[in-house]
């Protein structure tokens, strides 16, 4: 079924009856200078980036409509959607089988294949919101949805909103397929009594009572085209949060010296795959790494891995949000594209805060995958003689 609404560029234009809970603006977020090993096997550097960050605010909805998977609010027949309002025609859509038509232009409307929708109404129920865009994906959970609860949370228990918690039951909206270990960050995070719901893709839910965070700020997909780093310029702000909640809340964090070398294992199948990758893991094995599937640990064994590591080596991929967890002063190594749209700041931002010292290794692309070919995506090679010259000046 496709519906069609009118686009609007504010909260407000939706009219709908909500109230502002916190409100925070002018802000600005710094990404420190990134260390780069490049091609002819030379340390030079990225300057670091100062810029402003999304004005950031969290509301209180008597009632709102929801898109499983998106971050869009609708009310009658209109749509907000913050990212979607700052695309370029250059950009890559996200989630096209939901907004099957948007004139990136004119802005004016777009149209919807959803499910017809469901109604949440329980009286003693307060919703709140962690849908979005890639969710699912570990590294946008960590650093997109969990600031946002953990910012929504501690309003609810300041003493101007502690009626809240009070009179109602906490309800999360969460997007279906969530991987195990981002339902147990929550689980650890929880100051009460909750319950999920799970939200499949495209799936409209009304929701009377809840509360919703705005981006802290943006992720928009542009994998061809030369960066502009207010694309995906993640907030540091947001990732202090998550960083001093584990710092202080899970006391299993061993403070002891990190010994570990582990090398993070990315497998053939996977998009920006190694070409050599055989002979890259006998390379890691030959010098002392563990080699590691993050992915089959929970979320508690990876904060204590990383704690305990003095060296990780790995592809770029979602298992380096993972840095914030190592101790002040230990190394990472990421193997990283050469490419005009590549992005230092989608990890130099959680080394800064971890205080991990970061240095990306350029590796070359190669042509296996005519839709991926020439993006940030491509495969890519690993000269291990290069590697090998590095970790003798690191």
């Amino acid at each position: 079924m496709v519906k069609t609404y009118q686009f609007t560029d504010t909260i407000s234009s939706l009219n709908t009856s909500h109230e502002v809970l916190f409100e925070k603006k002018m802000r600005t977020s710094t990404i420190k200078r990134s260390k780069i090993f490049d091609e002819q096997s030379q340390i030079r550097f990225f300057s670091q980036i100062t810029a402003p960050t999304l004005d950031l605010r969290v509301f209180f909805f008597n009632k709102i409509t929801l898109i499983g998977n998106t971050d869009a609010l609708i009310f009658n027949k209109q749509l907000y959607h913050q990212e979607l309002n700052e695309l370029k025609t250059y950009h890559s859509m996200k989630n096209r089988k939901i907004f099957v038509k948007f004139d990136r232009l004119l802005k004016k409307a777009i149209s919807i294949e959803t499910t017809p929708s469901k109604i949440y109404s329980a009286p003693k129920s307060l919703y709140i919101s962690l849908l979005k865009e890639h969710s699912i994906n570990y590294y946008h959970f960590v650093t997109e949805n969990i600031p946002r609860l953990l910012l929504i949370l501690k309003i609810l228990q300041s003493k101007n909103n502690a009626h809240f918690l009070k009179e109602y039951t906490l309800t999360l909206l969460i997007d279906a397929h969530m991987p195990l270990q981002c339902i147990e960050i929550i689980r650890t995070m929880m100051p009460c009594k909750y319950s999920i719901l799970f939200v499949e893709k495209g799936q409209r839910i009304t929701c009377k009572k809840l509360i919703y965070c705005s981006p802290f700020w943006q992720s928009i997909d542009n994998i061809r085209g030369e960066l502009d780093c207010q694309e995906f310029f993640i907030d540091t702000y947001a990732l202090n949060l998550f960083y001093s909640f584990i710092r202080t809340k899970i006391t299993t964090i061993p403070t002891t010296k990190p010994y570990r070398r582990i090398y993070l294992r990315r497998h053939s199948t996977q998009i920006r795959s190694i070409t050599n990758l055989l002979e890259v893991e006998q390379f890691m094995l030959d010098n002392q790494f563990e080699i590691v599937e993050t992915g089959t640990l929970s979320f508690l064994e990876q904060v204590r891995l990383l704690s305990e590591t003095s060296l990780v080596i790995g592809a770029t991929g979602a298992y380096f949000t993972n840095l914030l967890f190592m101790q002040p002063h230990t190394k990472a190594i990421i193997f990283y594209p050469n490419h005009p749209s590549i992005n230092y700041g989608i990890f130099q931002p959680l080394a800064d805060v971890a205080k991990v010292k970061l240095t990306y290794f350029h590796v070359t692309q190669v042509a296996t995958n005519k839709r991926l070919d020439n993006t940030i995506h491509s495969d890519f090679y690993v000269d291990l003689n290069r590697l090998t010259n590095l970790l003798k000046v690191l």
